[in-house]
């Protein structure tokens, strides 16, 4: 890799914007939440903590207890009518508890207590990890010791809905927890804090990231990794060296510390199988005659017999390629084709 292409890469007017929008200021990140599960707890337990300075009241943990019964995967869990029957009482007098100790030394991410309605809400966060060897059991058997008389309602919160081993755990996913940090976001902006906002849009920010990627961003990784292909793979191939003490730092490891979030970015995104495969196949079958648009996850396409309908006006220019229609593709049509 030579000097001058790092330089090439540095002056691409949508590397310098991309980079921006990804090493964006966000406090968490900076603190490197998003990989550590632990801190996600802690963050949930001040959100749910009805007690808490963050001004919401039990507005989040009545909204959680909510999304249980919303979840379509827990209208089978027998005690699915029980949940609704929570929300009809105040649960301003829950007290939230972090990392409850089992008699197995085990230990509990959450556990909220609401001694007026004697319920108990047990919540065993993953945000990468999976559930141990008899773990969601052990957590049961515990807080029904523990808490004889009252109703116990077990929630196993994880990214993408992962079904527990255990049949009563409610599920819960970090997607639905981002639509209840929009919701407090668009409710709550002139009623709670600034700093209190910022740090809920931040924490917002980092769990939207893992579920909707921004569009634009993508695109645009697309574009500079077909610019500087070599360059990219070229700079991920260095980076077993972030890892090493530099004594005599040169240009080439500068740029790599100066733009290693971006670089990862690019080499990520840039590589979207979906895109490129779509555009092999509009070579393939139209020979590339033909009006569309390789989006990296909703590619799209005008046939050529279809171009009549340029003379009907749609009401807004830009709805879909300039046109009032949709047209889908079966993914094993674009498969078959490349």
């Amino acid at each position: 890799m030579e000097i001058r292409d790092l330089f090439n890469l540095e002056n691409d007017a949508t590397f310098q914007q991309l980079n921006q929008q990804v090493n964006s200021f966000n406090t968490l990140k900076v603190l490197k939440l998003e990989n550590h599960e632990i801190r996600h707890s802690n963050i949930l337990g001040w959100l749910l903590n009805p007690r808490e300075n963050h001004g919401l009241r039990d507005y989040f943990l009545r909204k959680m207890v909510e999304h249980l019964i919303l979840s379509e995967e827990n209208s089978n869990n027998v005690q699915y009518e029980t949940v609704g029957d929570i929300l009809n009482q105040s649960l301003m007098d829950s007290h939230v508890y972090r990392e409850v100790k089992t008699t197995n030394n085990r230990f509990i991410d959450l556990l909220i207590v609401n001694q007026q309605t004697k319920t108990v809400l047990l919540i065993e966060n993953k945000f990468y990890s999976t559930e141990s060897k008899d773990q969601l059991d052990d957590y049961l058997n515990f807080i029904d010791e523990t808490f004889k008389d009252f109703t116990i309602i077990p929630i196993y919160l994880t990214l993408d809905g992962e079904e527990p081993t255990n049949k009563q755990y409610f599920i819960l996913t970090y997607e639905r927890i981002e639509s209840i940090l929009h919701a407090v976001l668009m409710l709550y902006k002139d009623q709670i804090s600034d700093n209190v906002y910022k740090f809920i849009e931040d924490y917002n920010q980092v769990l939207k990231e893992k579920f909707y990627p921004n569009q634009t961003q993508i695109l645009q990784a697309i574009e500079i990794y077909r610019n500087h292909k070599q360059t990219i793979e070229g700079l991920i191939e260095e980076s077993p060296a972030l890892k090493q003490l530099h004594f005599e730092s040169g240009y080439q490891f500068e740029f790599i510390m100066k733009y290693w979030d971006t670089i990862q970015y690019v080499n990520k995104h840039g590589q979207n199988i979906l895109s490129y495969s779509f555009e092999q196949f509009i070579q393939q079958q139209f020979d590339g005659q033909v009006h569309y648009k390789a989006h990296p996850t909703v590619p799209n396409l005008l046939p050529p017999e279809w171009e009549q309908i340029s003379r009907f006006p749609v009401k807004e220019a830009n709805y879909w390629l300039g046109k009032g229609l949709i047209v889908g593709l079966n993914k094993q049509m674009i498969v078959d084709c490349v």
